[in-house]
């Protein structure tokens, strides 16, 4: 176990050791944008997992397998998924698990940073198949469980072979995680654990007003998130409002004019008695027609 300054830098020096030019990264799309901007900063193939609507933001795995070739390297996870809320169920692990069994070259990392944040069902990692779990990485933290975003601490689980080259990876960039975090962590895993599950069930409280909201709204749709917060669709054919964004192109950060705009419409596109029942400020995730997730 490596324990590192938030849970990016498990992220990235996981990336930058198994990636290289010429090599193959898979990862989720729609997902955490960090994932596709490491793969290319290493210099590797990023290739999408897609996360379909269709299959209620699942993979479509015969797709999948297609994309698994002798040049992946790595294979990233996210489950409960950021942002579609889905969460990956035992036998699909064993699916993917069985995908792997013939490219041993490749190794799997498994983001579990929303595991507690779960309505539905039970987590499952995929660490706990004997097929993978030798090359399984899995990155945890306390940003999520704890709501302890700020303190910056996580931690990666390792395969043995791969625990010097990450340490000396965080040695020279990072340093280490303060001593008194490390502390406080403990107190979190230690301490009672009541807060947590208040935290998930008033998130599960918000999730089904939004969505007995949203669902209300003519030509509406509106997946069930199994975890994490919420995934909203919004498309043209489904959209009680259809956004229209003057020149609002791809953008991977979302943080643009673009992004800022088509948020607006979004918003619009929501009932003002809805958005009086969300404390703070509401969120879009989004992906365009070209592939590129906003936030």
């Amino acid at each position: 176990m490596i324990v590192t300054p938030g849970g990016k830098p498990i992220m990235f020096f996981t990336i930058l050791a198994l990636a290289e030019r010429g090599a193959e990264v898979i990862y989720p799309n729609p997902g955490f944008p960090v994932y596709e901007s490491m793969i290319r900063f290493c210099g590797a193939r990023a290739v999408p997992m897609r996360f379909l609507e269709e299959k209620g933001y699942h993979p479509d795995f015969e797709d999948l397998a297609a994309k698994i070739t002798p040049k992946t390297r790595l294979i990233i996870l996210n489950s409960p998924q950021n942002p579609a809320g889905s969460a990956f169920t035992a036998e699909e692990m064993e699916i993917l698990a069985g995908l792997l069994k013939d490219h041993p070259q490749a190794y799997v990392l498994s983001d579990e940073i929303y595991k507690d944040i779960l309505y539905e069902g039970v987590h499952q990692s995929i660490a706990t198949l004997p097929q993978v779990r030798d090359r399984t990485i899995i990155l945890d933290g306390f940003s999520k469980s704890y709501a302890m975003t700020g303190w910056r601490l996580g931690y990666g689980v390792f395969p043995e072979e791969l625990v010097p080259h990450i340490t000396r990876l965080a040695a020279n960039s990072v340093s280490c995680a303060a001593t008194f975090i490390q502390k406080a962590a403990i107190e979190a895993l230690e301490g009672d654990q009541e807060p947590v599950i208040r935290m998930v069930e008033e998130f599960r409280r918000r999730r089904d007003a939004v969505v007995e909201g949203l669902r209300k709204i003519p030509r509406g749709f509106m997946p069930h998130a199994r975890g994490r917060l919420l995934c909203v669709s919004v498309h043209q054919e489904h959209g009680h409002h259809q956004p229209r964004v003057p020149g609002a192109g791809p953008s991977r950060s979302g943080t643009g004019p673009s992004g800022r705009a088509l948020l607006r419409e979004v918003r619009r596109g929501l009932p003002a008695p809805l958005l009086r029942q969300l404390p703070g400020k509401p969120r879009a995730s989004f992906e365009t027609p070209g592939g590129f997730h906003r936030q």
